[in-house]
């Protein structure tokens, strides 16, 4: 999917292929999701979403963070969950460990950080 993103664009046009392209990876996806073409999911087996989501443009899933840590980098890893019934704004970004709850409206532009919640 890196080396050609047209495959992803292509599979974002068509009612329900990108959801069946995900749960493939290992994502958990419900029914009637919403996906607008400009949505970035960067680890596919950590994504688990709800029934009749719609995502506005832009969306970022990113299941992963890589922080310095003495000398060393540390990798920390937890998967995203979105409830049923969610609406997500436009520009709005999820890190490793974020949640929201069910039939909660997420506005615009927002960002959850690691293990960050919305449950109104």
């Amino acid at each position: 999917y890196i080396l050609f993103p047209v495959l992803e664009r292509v599979l974002l046009t068509f009612p329900g292929a990108y959801s069946f392209w995900l749960r493939l990876w290992g994502s958990k996806i419900g029914a009637k999701v919403y996906w607008s073409p400009t949505i970035e999911v960067v680890d596919r087996t950590h994504l688990h979403i709800g029934n009749n989501v719609f995502m506005g443009s832009k969306i970022h899933f990113c299941s992963h963070v890589v922080r310095p840590n003495d000398d060393r980098l540390f990798l920390y890893v937890k998967k995203i969950e979105i409830g049923d019934n969610v609406f997500i704004g436009a520009g709005s970004r999820f890190g490793p460990g974020s949640k929201v709850a069910k039939g909660v409206m997420v506005p615009l532009l927002t960002d959850l950080k690691v293990n960050e919640k919305i449950y109104e």
